[in-house]
C-alpha cells in the first residue's frame, strides 16, 4: 500500500508475530509480518497511524484465514486416507451391500490404533495405545448386545465409550474412526458444544487429550440385524464442563445427568 501524502510504505514481509490454528491443542502455524516504513516523516499522522493498522489487520486476516485453510486442507487428507470406499448417510446409517470383512483381533487392533492416531496427529495430541483389557470389555459389551444390536452404553463404565452399527460388516476399523472423526464439523471449540443438533461427541472422544489408552471389539449381531462396534478408553473423554483439548467451560459436550 502507498500513502502519497505521506510517502508511506508498508512492506509485509517481517516483527508481528502470529501463531494460528483453528483446532486448539493442534500445531501453530507461525506467520510473521513486518511493517517497515522507510523515508517517511519522523511522525506519521494518526490518520496515516490508523491506516496502517487496518492495512495490518487486513493482511494478517488473509494470513490466519490461508493457515485456517491449510490446517483443514491437513485433516481432510489425512481423513481421505481412512475414508470408507462406500457411501453413508448420517442420522440412522445406511450403507450399501458388500461382503463383510473378516479381521483378526490382531489386525483389528492395528487398524483402529492406526485409525485413531491418524486422526490424533492432526490436531497435536499424543497417539494411543492398544489396551487388551479395554478390548475385553469392549467385546464382552458387544457381545450383551448381540440380540438387537441397539446403540446404547454400558451402564456405568469406569471408560469412555464410541459406538457404531452397520448393517453389514464391509466396514474396518479405519473406516469407523473416520465416521466419528467426521463430526469434527460440529464442534464449536469456544464454546465446547456441539452445533446444528448435530452430534460431536465421538470425534472429541477420539482426539480427546488425556486419554492415553483404546481397546475395541465387534460383533455381528443376530437374525441379520447388522454388525455393532464398540471401542473403549482410558482415561475416559467426555468430561463435564471439559473440552477435548484441556480447559474448562461453562457447557458440554455432553450433558450431565439431571437430579433424582
Amino acid at each position: 500500500m502507498v500513502e502519497n501524502s505521506h510517502h508511506i510504505q508498508i512492506a509485509f514481509h517481517s516483527p508481528l508475530s502470529i501463531h494460528s490454528s483453528p483446532f486448539p491443542g493442534a500445531t501453530p502455524y507461525p506467520l510473521t509480518i513486518h511493517s517497515i516504513i522507510p523515508n517517511s516523516p519522523a511522525m506519521p499522522t494518526a490518520t496515516s497511524q490508523c491506516r496502517i493498522l487496518i492495512a495490518t489487520i487486513i493482511v494478517s486476516s488473509v494470513l490466519v484465514l490461508s493457515a485456517s485453510a491449510t490446517s483443514l486442507a491437513e485433516l481432510t487428507a489425512t481423513l481421505d486416507r481412512i475414508r470408507p470406499r462406500v457411501s453413508s448417510a448420517y442420522g440412522h446409517r445406511q450403507y450399501h451391500h458388500h461382503r463383510a470383512k473378516k479381521f483378526s483381533r490382531a489386525k483389528m487392533a492395528r487398524q483402529f490404533v492406526t485409525g485413531h492416531n491418524a486422526v490424533r496427529s492432526v490436531f497435536g495430541v499424543q497417539p494411543l495405545k492398544w489396551n487388551k483389557k479395554l478390548a475385553r470389555y469392549a467385546r464382552r459389551w458387544a457381545n450383551q448386545r448381540a440380540n438387537d444390536c441397539a446403540l446404547q452404553h454400558s451402564p456405568d463404565s469406569p471408560y469412555g465409550e464410541n459406538l457404531f452399527w452397520s448393517l453389514k460388516g464391509n466396514w474396518g476399523p479405519k473406516a469407523v474412526v473416520k465416521i466419528w472423526a467426521d463430526e469434527y464439523i460440529f464442534y464449536d471449540p469456544k464454546q465446547n458444544v456441539c452445533i446444528n443438533g448435530e452430534m460431536c461427541g465421538h470425534y472429541t472422544q477420539v482426539v480427546w487429550k488425556q486419554t492415553t489408552e483404546v481397546g475395541c471389539g465387534r460383533v455381528k449381531c443376530r437374525n441379520n440385524k447388522g454388525f455393532l462396534y464398540v471401542c473403549s478408553y482410558d482415561p475416559p473423554g467426555n468430561i463435564y464442563f471439559q473440552g477435548p483439548f484441556g480447559g474448562r467451560f461453562s457447557k458440554c459436550i455432553v450433558n450431565p445427568p439431571s437430579g433424582p
